[in-house]
């Protein structure tokens, strides 16, 4: 009986790790992940190095929280966690495809438009020019403008120039949140149909080099050419258009200018920083409450005063002067309910 017991309770033991090891595997996405080290690859800047540590030491706990918080201002925003699936993605699939958009890409594209300047002249480390600044208008014709109203009243230019590099992100994540929703809900279908064809995600051999593209990572790729090329691109609709049943590769290759490249340059960087992630080098400093009151006061460039209380109050209630660790479920839910308050406080 005893032999029974212990054979029963070790089976619940396994079945309870099982389900535990799914869970955390579908809520991958609600990890902050940062790559710390260096980057290099062919495809960018002739194979030079950059490392991201220049910035935490330039910028401290701001930067990496700015990341988190533009995450998660393209999650809540772009409604992507009820699009994928409505369009027919299952838990796994829906981390796999939003987790795409975590900190790292934000790294991906400072590295490709200013190799991770802190003091880039001009329009800042992420090079957000004149034809992104007006997103108000952008936004009219999709279902998230009263959110995006109040950037009408923004000074674009020193949100994002010089060394503003967490307002930068900000706008970025605005950016990319509208640029979804004006191709929402044909995106989603795009991403979670191409992500199902296996053979999207073979090697490629470029001017000698292989790399490896996952097919979940097909969303991430159009948005940044809308981030490159401006948001009604026609041969990123033409992709979409496609409902995930042609290739990236078959519509527009390497060679084809900025465009092209674009659209290879950037997953191949967020891969560099997700595989330093994998091999435990990555960023996990604890955050207090402290952090993110002195974080939101540097807002001031894009949120107005009673925006920024919002989400000091909200941080306040949920982190009750305790510290969190950045890559935890616990910091991801209170940033998300942070930027949830401040989102509602902009709305016009």
């Amino acid at each position: 009986m005893l032999s029974r017991f212990l054979y029963c309770l070790l089976a619940v033991a396994l079945i309870f790790a099982i389900h535990t090891k799914a869970a955390a595997a579908v809520d991958d996405y609600k990890t902050f992940n940062i790559g710390i080290g260096s980057v290099s690859t062919p495809l960018s800047y002739c194979g030079s190095v950059f490392s991201t540590e220049r910035m935490f030491k330039a910028y401290g706990k701001n930067y990496a929280i700015s990341l988190a918080h533009a995450y998660c201002i393209y999650i809540n925003l772009s409604r992507i966690e009820t699009d994928l699936p409505s369009a027919g993605a299952d838990p796994q699939l829906c981390s796999d495809i939003i987790s795409t958009f975590g900190p790292n890409y934000y790294l991906a594209i400072g590295v490709q438009e200013s190799g991770l300047s802190p003091n880039q002249s001009g329009y800042g480390y992420l090079q957000i020019d004149d034809a992104r600044q007006n997103l108000a208008k952008s936004s009219q014709s999709t279902s998230i403008k009263s959110y995006c109203k109040f950037l009408n009243g923004v000074d674009h230019y020193g949100a994002v120039s010089g060394t503003n590099v967490c307002t930068s992100n900000i706008i970025k994540a605005y950016y990319d949140a509208i640029s979804y929703q004006i191709h929402s809900p044909d995106i989603a279908i795009f991403a979670v149909n191409y992500a199902r064809h296996p053979e999207f995600s073979k090697p490629l051999n470029i001017k000698g080099h292989i790399y490896y593209f996952p097919a979940s990572s097909g969303m991430m790729r159009l948005l940044a050419l809308y981030y490159s090329r401006g948001q009604w691109f026609s041969i990123a609709n033409k992709i979409i258009d496609g409902c995930g049943n042609i290739s990236i590769e078959s519509q527009i290759n390497y060679s084809e200018g900025y465009g092209g490249k674009y659209i290879y340059q950037i997953p191949e960087l967020y891969n560099q920083f997700d595989r330093l992630v994998k091999i435990g080098s990555v960023y996990n400093a604890k955050v207090s409450e402290n952090d993110m009151t002195k974080y939101l006061k540097s807002l001031a460039h894009v949120y107005k005063p009673k925006v920024i209380k919002a989400g000091i109050d909200r941080a306040k209630e949920l982190m009750h002067n305790q510290e969190f660790e950045f890559r935890s479920h616990s910091f991801y839910t209170v940033m998300n309910e942070v930027t949830k308050a401040m989102l509602e406080a902009s709305r016009i």
